[in-house]
């Protein structure tokens, strides 16, 4: 049973219809039309958001906004191998594992490997 009406739209999408958007300069597909507009403004069309007050840049404006309403706090978070910093109490630590620890996320269906969970679900989504 599905407890939201989006999740058996996406299921008969995925199951029954094998409804997929292509991106026309790669193969990329999606199961969503906005996850293959997205995939084209950051892969082939460069889009990024930039903050004014660090060095940051998102490639989502959605994550360009968390992350500025952190600069608000003047709480800071530090790597205790590096001079890395971050505004977030958990960047730190996903830092110390991809950078220091070596920690990775690979994809049982291909050789595809990510540095976080998320991303690695996503990869999984948008195959």
């Amino acid at each position: 049973t599905f407890e939201k009406h989006n999740a058996l739209w996406l299921h008969n999408k995925i199951e029954h219809q094998g409804v997929k958007y292509s991106c026309d300069q790669c193969d990329y597909q999606s199961l969503r039309q906005c996850n293959t507009k997205r995939h084209k403004a950051i892969k082939h069309e460069g889009v990024r958001y930039l903050c004014d007050q660090w060095e940051y840049q998102a490639t989502m404006e959605k994550d360009l906004y968390r992350h500025q309403k952190t600069i608000d706090d003047n709480t800071k978070y530090f790597c205790d191998q590096c001079d890395h910093q971050s505004k977030q109490l958990i960047s730190p630590k996903k830092h110390k594992e991809s950078k220091h620890e070596g920690v990775r996320y690979l994809c049982d269906q291909c050789e595809h490997q990510s540095t976080e969970q998320g991303s690695l679900k996503k990869h999984g989504i948008n195959k």
